[in-house]
């Protein structure tokens, strides 16, 4: 488990002091390490839990894209 507030500090940027401390515990999430090689991100959202996206902390994910008819990679890691 991870709280979102201290894998990203930024999220926290504007919370006021007193509030930050039951911030930083409502905003616990599971973390999941993941291997080099293929991933499907759609088996890894859990269906009976609202899904809100992914927050890279470590490392960087390739994912190939279709833009215009043209396939590119596109690179993601902590801050994007």
């Amino acid at each position: 488990m991870i709280s979102l507030l201290d894998a990203d500090p930024d999220l926290a940027a504007n919370l006021d002091p007193d509030v930050m401390e039951r911030a930083r515990t409502a905003t616990r999430t599971r973390m999941q390490r993941l291997s080099c090689g293929a991933w499907d991100a759609a088996a890894a959202m859990e269906p009976e839990v609202h899904h809100r996206g992914f927050l890279i902390v470590d490392g960087l994910l390739a994912r190939e894209v279709e833009v215009l008819g043209r396939r590119c990679t596109e690179l993601l890691g902590p801050g994007t």
